[in-house]
This record gives structure tokens, sequence and C-alpha cells, in this order.
């Protein structure tokens, strides 16, 4: 086994996890801020680049998810954690509203006040309500991958991955009857963390040979930008099938999944001195808060849609830098509330309160499989005499 893989925390990985996080910001500010919908000519192709980079971000988060997640060790099911994001949802929620009724002079109703409270039946926001399906399934998901002991058994599992992605996107595409909904859905989610978990297991990232692998892979990560950046281009501007344009442009594409894997492959080999660890780590811990403000339904409503229009109409040598300094302002923006979220759930000991209440709920369910398993066991026993 290689060092970096021997080690608790891979810092180029928690450097690609605030990457990510900066890559989601951006394409929202492009999606639903109105700059790609509104570009045209010049500004359009340059515009399209930038995202076809950038589009790799939700990948990339849940890669991040599996690489990190995947353990040789027996696990068991915790509830601590998710109690802990489950409070940041809620929190960020009631805040978004509190924030939005103020600037648009509205009271908070007590109908969108409930509905807070419960984010994941109701889908207040797509990736954590997914994320919680990946959650539970983890340990079953990690068990599967334990199980992969030899290279002919992971390369096997590498090409029926790449089969049935190919099956999802046509699927997409055709008819959507496998329900993947292009990416966004608990189980592209699930599959990524397959993915990311597998190439942990396989110990891919290796300090002997850095410099060619870093070579090979900016090749490829190269040739699935141009490729689904080119595929755009031509189709928007000289065959006109709108339906097929975007074919390369959704998670489930080759193109976006390689992307994802050429940067996860990159940023696990970076090696950062001490003060670099610290300001990763910084930002790092506040990525999933800087999701649950800025993408917020009513922050989103309120604060980014068809905001950004007016970069649509800049000179296409600034269009870059306006799309990046737009979302980097709203990045740290996210970071800083986030930071005093932090503070105060430690105020009211809130991350001591969820490990209690998680304890007390592992427990009763440690007791209920105990009770379960003696009654089969008994029963077997009968049984046999």
């Amino acid at each position: 086994m290689s060092d970096i893989m021997k080690k608790e925390r891979n810092y180029g990985i928690e450097l690609l996890r605030v990457m990510s996080m900066m890559f989601i910001v951006t394409i929202h500010v492009m999606e639903h801020g109105g700059v790609l919908e509104n570009s045209i000519g010049i500004n359009y192709i340059i515009s399209h680049f930038l995202y076809t980079i950038i589009k790799s971000g939700v990948n990339c988060f849940a890669l991040i998810s599996g690489y990190v997640g995947f353990s040789e060790k027996k696990e068991t099911l915790s509830f601590r954690k998710y109690l802990l994001m489950w409070m940041q949802v809620v929190f960020f929620s009631i805040l978004s509203l509190i924030i939005v009724s103020v600037y648009s002079h509205n009271a908070v109703s007590f109908k969108s006040l409930v509905k807070t409270l419960f984010p994941v039946t109701l889908g207040s926001y797509w990736y954590f309500t997914a994320y919680t399906m990946v959650y539970f399934l983890k340990p079953f998901m990690n068990k599967t991958i334990q199980k992969l002991n030899t290279v002919e058994e992971m390369y096997r599992a590498y090409i029926y991955f790449g089969l049935l992605c190919i099956l999802i996107r046509f699927s997409d595409i055709i008819s959507g009857s496998l329900k993947f909904s292009n990416g966004l859905s608990w189980m592209w989610l699930c599959m990524m963390y397959y993915l990311g978990a597998m190439i942990r297991k396989q110990h891919m990232i290796s300090l002997e040979n850095c410099k060619a692998d870093i070579h090979r892979l900016i090749k490829v990560l190269l040739v699935c930008i141009l490729l689904t950046w080119g595929w755009k281009i031509i189709f928007h501007f000289y065959i006109g099938f709108g339906k097929y344009d975007d074919l390369f442009l959704m998670h489930t594409s080759l193109t976006m999944i390689g992307e994802a894997v050429c940067f996860l492959l990159l940023f696990a080999q970076y090696e950062p001195g001490e003060k670099t660890k610290r300001i990763i780590s910084f930002f790092s811990a506040a990525s999933f808060g800087v999701y649950l403000l800025h993408d917020n339904r009513s922050i989103r409503a309120a604060f980014i849609t068809d905001q950004f229009i007016w970069i649509t109409a800049t000179p296409a040598y600034l269009i870059i830098i306006y799309i990046l300094g737009s979302a980097l302002c709203i990045y740290i923006i996210c970071v800083i509330v986030e930071k005093l979220r932090q503070r105060l759930f430690q105020l009211l000991q809130l991350p001591k309160l969820s490990r209690i209440s998680s304890d007390y709920v592992d427990s009763v369910l440690n007791h209920a499989a105990m009770y379960l398993t003696e009654k089969d066991t008994l029963a077997a026993k009968k049984e046999n005499s």
C-alpha cells in the first residue's frame, strides 16, 4: 500500500472538496443566474467551455464520499453524523426563510416553517435527500466492495460499471425508464460512491511514477473536456439537434465521470504544507454549509435566479472573470455564515446532544437486533430437536 493511502486524512482530497463546492456554486450562477440561457456568440462559446469544466463538480463531490467513506474494517450504522447534518439542514432552512422574509418584507408562514422540519420527505434539497439513501446504504455498499479481492475482479467491476453508465445515459435520453434523472437522484450518488470506493480499494493512487501518472491523467482530462465542449458547440451552431447537444453534459455521461475521476486522482496526489493544510481544513469543513445556504430554494429565487444575466453583456475576455468572481463572492459569504453556525452549535452543545441521542438510538437498535437473533437461535434449536 502506498504512503498516501496510509494517511488518515488526505488533504488533496479535502482541497478537491473545496474546489468541487466552488464548481457547484459557479454552476448555479451560470444555470439559475441566467448566464447560459442568455449568452450568445463568442460569449456562448467561452461560457460553455467553463461550464464543461465545472459541471463535473457534483460527481467529484459524490466520488469523494466513496473515496473517504470506504473502509476495510467492519462497521456499524451510526446516526450521529446524520443527525448533525439534519440539524444543519433545518438551521439553514429556517435561516433562509428569515432572510428572504426580511428582504421581501413578507411574514414567514406557518406552513413554510413546518416544511423546514421535514427536509428529506419534502425534498427541500435534492442532494441531501439523495445522500440520505447513500448514508444509510454505506455499510452495505462497503461490504460488497470489500469482497473484490483480486485485480481481475476489480477490472471486471469497472467494466460492468462503464456498461451500466452507458445504459443509464441512453435511458435518460430516450425514455428515462431507469429513473436516474440525469444524475440528480440517490441511485446515481450511490453509483458514484461505489466508484470512489472502488478507486480507494484498488489503491490506484501511488507516489511512485507520480509524474507519468499526472501527465496521463491531464491528457485524459483534456480529452473529456474538449470532447464534451466540442460536441456541444458543433451541435448548437451547425447541426441543431437540441435534444442531443447535451449528450455529454450530464452527470451520467462517461466524459463527466472521466473528468471527476481525473480530478480525484490528481488531487489525491497533492501534498500541501502545514500552513496550507490549516487553510484547506478551514474551507473544507464549511463545504456542506455553503451548499445549504446558497442553494436553498428561497435564497436562490431571491438572490440568484436571473441575477447574473448582466454578465452576458460583458466583453468576451471578461466573462469568465465575472462568472468566477460572482461565484467566489457567494462562496465567501456562505463560508462566513457557516462558520458562525458552527460556533453557535458549539455554544448550544448540539454536537453533544446529537451524540447522546444517536447513542440512545444505536442502543435500542442493537438490543432489537440481539433479541431477534436470540429468537431465531431458539427457534432453530427447537426445530432441530
